[in-house]
């Protein structure tokens, strides 16, 4: 009895008075929805047929991790300009590139955490450079500080004109051409291979390369240019290698020429550049 004399009382304090009692429940909606009023995250599960395209919602079970993964997927990159040119040539790259290849240096174990994160601002363009110290107004000016040219990503790894370096510039050359070859000498085109200018064998054994008896260091052949004499050869510029096919090959593994007259085969010039991260580089085949 008290319960009910108790509850008549609220109900009447909240019929006279439109203070002190909870807010009522809205009414239904016109179909008869009296949960029209509620919401619940969802996201899209759309199901494509051959005719038609179903769309459904599925409601996010765990707002913490559901609603998490479900922002991250669809505005991870959140306010990034995606118009941007470092974002489409990136996107343009991930269809063509070996991402395994191209993402090792993350578990080389030669490679310190400062290199790493240089190789990083390197690819998006966010190197230390001058350019860029002026742009944030850290310098008076966008010249390199060594040879005083306009300064850029690929001025700092190859163009700068500095005698010292140059020499350094020359060495990572060299080091990077003797990790293609070495890396050649273990596939299917290591007897199409008979050239290379990559340094002495000296150097070249300190990373553990040795060359086959028939490919020529420093000089080259013979028959590539014969109107020249053995000294021009030798001091006439170079490419870092030379690759001989037969005319015509393209998946085949050919490993032996010598079979092969020398008016049927392809001659492949390989020159060693560095580039920015997002250029793709470019072949040249001379006949």
């Amino acid at each position: 009895m008290i319960g009910n004399e108790f509850a008549d009382a609220i109900a009447k304090h909240a019929a006279l008075h439109n203070y002190g009692h909870d807010e009522a429940f809205p009414p239904p909606s016109l179909d008869g929805n009296p949960f029209a009023h509620l919401y619940w995250l969802a996201e899209d599960n759309n199901e494509t047929t051959h005719t038609t395209i179903k769309i459904d919602l599925a409601p996010l079970q765990n707002i913490m991790d559901k609603l998490k993964a479900h922002m991250s997927k669809h505005h991870r990159l959140g306010d990034a300009n995606t118009n941007s040119g470092y974002y489409n040539y990136w996107k343009r790259l991930l269809t063509s590139e070996n991402l395994t290849t191209s993402n090792s240096f993350w578990s080389n174990t030669t490679i310190n955490v400062s290199q790493k994160r240089n190789v990083m601002k390197f690819r998006t363009g966010t190197l230390d450079t001058q350019k860029m110290a002026h742009l944030y107004g850290r310098a008076t000016n966008s010249s390199c500080l060594l040879c005083h040219q306009p300064d850029s990503q690929i001025r700092m790894l190859s163009g700068c004109q500095n005698a010292s370096i140059q020499n350094m510039v020359t060495e990572r050359h060299i080091i990077a051409s003797r990790l293609i070859i070495k890396t050649l000498n273990k596939g299917d085109f290591i007897g199409n291979i008979i050239f290379t200018d990559i340094g002495s064998e000296t150097r070249m054994a300190q990373q553990s390369l040795v060359l086959p008896a028939h490919l020529a260091n420093r000089t080259l052949p013979q028959w590539l240019l014969p109107n020249l004499s053995a000294d021009e050869l030798r001091s006439c510029s170079r490419p870092d290698a030379i690759c001989i096919l037969p005319v015509g090959t393209k998946n085949g593994h050919q490993r032996d020429i010598q079979d092969v007259q020398p008016s049927r085969w392809d001659v492949h010039l390989i020159e060693v550049k560095c580039c920015d991260a997002t250029t793709r580089a470019t072949t040249r085949k001379s006949n």
